[in-house]
């Protein structure tokens, strides 16, 4: 039994809810696009307010319009889900670990995971974004999401939530050292070109199938 499978051996219930949690969902993302948004038009207008150009901003402005374009695609991502979904009343969930990470997966006899303080019962693409930021540079995603979803399908609205979710940029780390700087922004640029090949596969998937 390897981590997929402990993943696919989650029991799966279906729960009612109130339209407004969606609403709540839709509602908070969106402000976390906005928020990273104006984030990026502020560094963006110090940097461009700057004399010196340090390797850090050069960095940044260089690649910028990738940040947005991630950005962008997020913020009509999340309005697509919201439309796809806004009627639905029920909602799988799992018991998600919410943590997710090899370092919590042990591998003896009978593999299990181990850390289950923080764990909730959420939807099932929740320990999938965890995996996937913790360890996007380790692995080739999108062959274990093939493995995954072959084994446990998600829906089309689940799908799109964990692509929309995973695609929103996160905010510099910035350092007293420009080298470690430098170092943060190319982690977080590596991050975002990756999950944009993986989010481009998956939609070029669903335009073929729909032609």
């Amino acid at each position: 039994m390897n981590l997929l499978t402990l993943l696919h051996s989650k029991t799966t219930m279906y729960k009612e809810i109130d339209l407004d949690n969606y609403k709540y969902i839709y509602e908070n993302i969106n402000k976390e696009i906005e928020d990273i948004y104006n984030y990026y038009n502020t560094v963006m207008d110090n940097i461009e307010s700057s004399i010196y150009m340090s390797p850090s901003n050069y960095l940044i402005s260089r690649n910028i319009s990738f940040i947005y374009s991630a950005i962008n695609y997020a913020k009509r991502s999340i309005d697509a889900w919201y439309k796809l979904i806004e009627n639905k009343r029920k909602v799988r969930v799992v018991v998600n670990h919410n943590n997710l990470s090899l370092d919590h997966y042990l591998k003896e006899d009978k593999p299990y995971l181990i850390s289950w303080e923080s764990s909730i019962i959420d939807m099932p693409i929740y320990d999938l974004i965890s995996l996937y930021n913790n360890h996007y540079l380790d692995f080739d995603f999108s062959d274990l999401l093939k493995i995954y979803l072959s084994k446990y399908p998600l829906t089309e609205e689940e799908l799109i939530l964990f692509l929309t979710i995973i695609s929103i940029p996160k905010k510099i780390k910035y350092n007293n050292s420009e080298y470690k700087t430098v170092i943060n922004i190319r982690r977080e640029l590596d991050y975002i070109y990756k999950t944009s090949e993986l989010v481009k596969e998956y939609n070029i998937k669903k335009e073929t199938n729909e032609a």
